[in-house]
């Protein structure tokens, strides 16, 4: 069964934290952990802490950790721990469980990478009276055409005005310093900008764009987002009418994400990740 880890002392650094309580679990059940590091810039990093039970296992216990707290669900992290399971520890399976804050998702191997079945999650339509100081602070007076708020994640979904295009996107300067005190009521934990796509103008085309930020969290702007896509699969879908997207997030790094809405209500999302540095910590 997956092993449940409880981190009790948030005065300690994370990554001690984490590793404390992983050896914990590991005196106490007898199975071997890893901790996978997901770095994108000096000041940006996801955590995740992976309890293993045997290599022919196909089920495990995975959280997720910013800088400076624990969030419900993170794509980047939980694709790293399936890549670090297959690639690395060798595990048989071609179906991984993952049993999180989120319930189970799932990481399936695939010829070009890795699919991750993750939940899908509408976002309701917002008043923008009521999120006006929060956007006129991140984006100034870029024109909006849409807002939406997915409960479920507490993301706030902005579409710009399909007038702009990629570009614009991609320069346009999002104040995020100022957020946490524009909104510290705790409803909004991260902010989703995202655009219709150019379906033909660009090689390849892509059906929309997107850019995430997070400073409720720690995450000033994450470079390429699994849990933003959650919602923005769901809201282009509707308005697309396709179950099928190709989606780019227009970060400084950059990152194509392929999805695809499934029968179920969930939604697989489609990346590749790389092995770049190995070693071992040591107390």
């Amino acid at each position: 069964a997956p092993l449940h880890i409880p981190i009790r002392n948030k005065k300690e650094s994370r990554l001690s934290e984490i590793l404390r309580t992983c050896r914990s679990a590991y005196k106490e059940n007898e199975a071997p952990y890893f901790h996978s590091r997901c770095i994108h810039s000096k000041s940006i990093s996801w955590e995740s802490c992976c309890c293993l039970p045997p290599r022919k296992s196909s089920c495990f216990g995975l959280r997720w950790f910013t800088p400076v707290s624990e969030v419900p669900l993170c794509g980047h992290a939980t694709l790293a721990s399936a890549a670090v399971l297959f690639h690395k520890i060798k595990n048989v399976n071609s179906t991984l469980t993952f049993v999180t804050l989120s319930g189970e998702l799932k990481a399936r191997r695939a010829e070009d990478g890795i699919i991750l079945d993750l939940p899908l999650y509408p976002a309701q339509p917002q008043d923008f009276p009521e999120v006006e100081d929060l956007i006129k602070t991140a984006i100034g007076d870029t024109l909006v055409q849409d807002v939406r708020y997915s409960p479920d994640t507490q993301k706030l979904l902005v579409r710009l005005s399909d007038i702009y295009d990629r570009s614009f996107l991609e320069n346009l300067r999002v104040n995020t310093q100022n957020l946490l005190q524009v909104d510290n009521t705790g409803k909004v934990k991260g902010l989703i900008l995202t655009l219709k796509g150019e379906p033909g103008g660009q090689i390849p085309a892509f059906d929309f764009y997107s850019r995430y930020f997070a400073p409720w969290v720690g995450v000033a702007e994450d470079p390429v987002t699994g849990s933003a896509h959650t919602v923005l699969s769901s809201y282009w879908s509707q308005h697309l009418g396709k179950k099928d997207m190709h989606a780019f997030q227009c970060s400084s790094r950059g990152g194509e994400l392929k999805i695809s809405l499934r029968p179920d209500g969930r939604v697989d999302i489609k990346g590749g990740a790389a092995l770049v540095l190995e070693g071992t910590l040591t107390a």
